[in-house]
């Protein structure tokens, strides 16, 4: 290179090297061939950092760079609570989440709005008592129960005087999957993310309740082995950094991946786990 990295910042150059080709010059007036180097440019090298210095200015070109497919642990920031990220290979971002009042959250795309990290492993086919009895540090998610319809509601409910239009999107959910509290079946919970993905759709309920069936909404909608698929990469990380019990052929998302990740919020909210740099060149590759 014509310049050295710290050269080229300071000069406001591109660090990288002059390529030249042979050409060979030949002339009617001489028999013979005279060889140069013509000089087709100057190829920017990449540094040690994984970036290139254009102009002096470091750039880095992220369209021909994916992040990894796998799970990625988050630490908390002033200006983010602790997160569990999964990035399938195939299929929209899964976030788990805790907010200010210590409540564990499921979020992704296609149920339109968050919903409680504790009904979604229960429409898995948890049960409480195993949901408990499996996590450690699982008292936090006490408060991830769903706030029970106020006595108020639960009487006019009783004496068939309810006016949906008057109550909040929370109670029209509980009341759309005929429930009073927090869910404690599998079948009561699959039924209040059902209520609760028509109450949050800007889609029409009737042309939804067309489409997808109610038991099997969660398998369609968010469990869709087709939608969220981790690939070898992903699998390879689920072993790797939660020491997942599934098979390295499994690339579907499972059940017990999202009980996995849970398992690491919680590791990370106690600070038992530190975080991934998830922005870290080793968790990216190359565009094939």
């Amino acid at each position: 290179p014509q310049f050295s990295q710290k050269q080229a910042f300071i000069l406001g150059k591109t660090y990288g090297s002059s390529v030249y080709i042979p050409i060979c010059l030949k002339t009617r007036n001489s028999p013979s061939v005279q060889i140069e180097w013509l000089l087709v440019g100057v190829l920017p090298l990449m540094t040690k950092h994984g970036h290139f210095v254009i102009n002096g200015i470091p750039r880095v070109v992220l369209h021909q760079m994916l992040r990894n497919p796998g799970v990625y642990t988050l630490e908390p920031t002033l200006t983010q609570a602790p997160c569990v990220k999964i990035i399938p290979q195939r299929g929209g971002w899964i976030d788990l989440l805790m907010d200010k009042k210590a409540r564990l959250w499921f979020s992704t795309r296609s149920l339109q709005r968050k919903v409680s990290l504790l009904i979604v492993l229960q429409a898995l086919g948890f049960s409480l008592q195993e949901i408990f009895a499996r996590l450690r540090h699982s008292e936090l998610l006490e408060y991830s129960y769903v706030k029970p319809l106020p006595d108020a509601v639960v009487i006019k409910k009783q004496e068939n005087r309810l006016d949906l239009g008057k109550l909040s999107r929370h109670d029209r959910v509980l009341i759309q999957a005929k429930l009073e509290h927090h869910p404690l079946t599998q079948q009561q919970a699959l039924d209040y993310l059902w209520s609760h993905f028509l109450e949050y759709s800007s889609s029409d309920s009737a042309d939804l309740k067309k489409s997808l069936q109610k038991n099997d909404f969660i398998w369609k909608r968010v469990l869709n082995p087709e939608q969220w698929f981790l690939g070898e990469i992903g699998r390879r990380q689920f072993h790797d950094k939660l020491a997942s019990t599934e098979p390295l052929d499994q690339y579907a998302f499972t059940a017990e991946d999202l009980l996995a990740a849970t398992q690491a919020l919680l590791d990370l909210v106690y600070k038992e786990r530190l975080g991934d740099e998830i922005d870290s060149l080793t968790h990216k590759r190359i565009r094939g």
